[in-house]
C-alpha cells in the first residue's frame, strides 16, 4: 500500500495558503464589503475587483514555491515518461562508474524544468505588483 501522508500534508499546506490569501485583504481595508459599498459594487463585482486581486497577490509566492518544490521532489515520471530519473541515474552510475557526468546531467534536467517555471512566476508577480 502506498504511503499517502505526503499527499495529506501537501493538501494541508495548499489549503492553508488558500485560506491565508484572504486574510491580508481583510486587514488592509477593514473589510472588502465596506470599500465595495462605497463604490456601489455588487457582491460579485466586489469579489472580482477587490478581494480576488489581493488574494492572488498574497497567495502567489507561496503557491509558486510549493509548485516548484512539488516538481523537484517528484520523480517527473509522468512528464518525461521515465521511471524516476534519480533512480535511473544511480543505476547508470553504478554500471558506468561515472556518477559526476550522470548526476550533472540530471541536475541540468531539473534546472531546465524548474527555472522557466520560476521565471514565469516571477514575471507574473511583478506584473501583479504594478497594478
Amino acid at each position: 500500500m502506498r504511503d499517502r501522508s505526503n499527499h495529506v500534508e501537501g493538501g494541508e499546506v495548499w489549503h492553508e495558503i488558500g485560506c491565508g490569501g484572504g486574510q491580508p485583504a481583510r486587514k488592509s481595508v477593514g473589510h472588502p464589503s465596506e470599500a465595495a459599498q462605497v463604490l456601489g459594487l455588487t457582491p460579485f463585482q466586489s469579489f472580482r475587483r477587490i478581494v480576488l486581486p489581493q488574494a492572488i497577490r498574497f497567495t502567489l509566492p507561496p503557491l509558486a514555491s510549493n509548485f516548484v518544490q512539488l516538481i523537484k521532489f517528484s520523480s517527473l515520471g509522468a512528464v518525461i515518461s521515465v521511471t524516476e530519473i534519480t533512480r535511473r541515474g544511480m543505476e547508470l552510475s553504478s554500471s558506468t562508474f561515472r556518477p559526476l557526468e550522470i548526476f550533472s546531467f540530471i541536475a541540468v534536467v531539473y534546472f531546465f524544468i524548474c527555472w522557466p517555471l520560476s521565471m514565469a512566476i516571477r514575471f507574473w508577480e511583478h506584473r501583479l505588483a504594478q497594478r
